[in-house]
């Protein structure tokens, strides 16, 4: 009777040891297959080095003028933001009415953000120039000669070193060139 009890005893804790094997076992399973799902998750910061990187030129009345690099599709709102935001001579009133924070940067873009006394300057006309390199298709369009589909070509066109590249590039004809020349700029 003894030896029953024995074997039964025996039975029982080698049931009990492979019950604990199994369970060990499929945790070990559940945990890597948890693992595996968790690698297979993107990582959003791979997906931005992916991405092409730009270049923008940010200068005038900005807390920290320089070059700037870019994941290609972002902003002028976060071009600005990345120069420490603008000055306290900053002329806001100019950057409402002719600076479009939601515009997307193009590789080599200058911005630049004038003073107060720079844009009020009878002798300044410059910041009163739609910048050919940033101005939206409906700023374009004011121009004489220029419609939406010219404006597209322009912006397609981007940058210009110089407004004369409007011709160059044979964006524009000699005659519409002539017209905005005077209303144009590069910055």
């Amino acid at each position: 009777m003894l030896e029953n009890k024995r074997i039964e005893v025996l039975l029982f804790i080698l049931g009990f040891i492979l019950i604990g094997i199994g369970v060990y076992v499929w945790n070990k399973g559940v945990t890597s297959t948890i693992i595996e799902k968790v690698v297979e998750i993107p990582d959003d910061r791979s997906q931005i080095a992916d991405k092409k990187t730009i270049y923008v030129d940010v200068a005038g009345e900005v807390e920290k003028p320089g070059v700037y690099s870019f994941v290609l599709g972002a902003r002028v709102g976060e071009a600005i933001a990345s120069a420490g935001g603008t000055t306290v001579s900053a002329d806001e009133e100019w950057i409402e009415k002719n600076l479009n924070r939601a515009k997307t940067l193009s590789d080599g873009e200058k911005i630049y953000i004038p003073a107060k006394q720079e844009s009020n300057n009878p002798m300044s006309q410059e910041s009163s120039k739609i910048n050919i390199n940033s101005a939206s298709v409906s700023e374009l369009d004011r121009l004489y000669g220029v419609g939406v589909a010219t404006a597209n070509k322009i912006i397609a066109g981007r940058p210009y070193a110089n407004i004369e590249e409007l011709k160059t590039k044979k964006i524009v004809t000699e005659k519409v060139y002539e017209q905005i020349k005077d209303m144009i700029s590069t910055w």
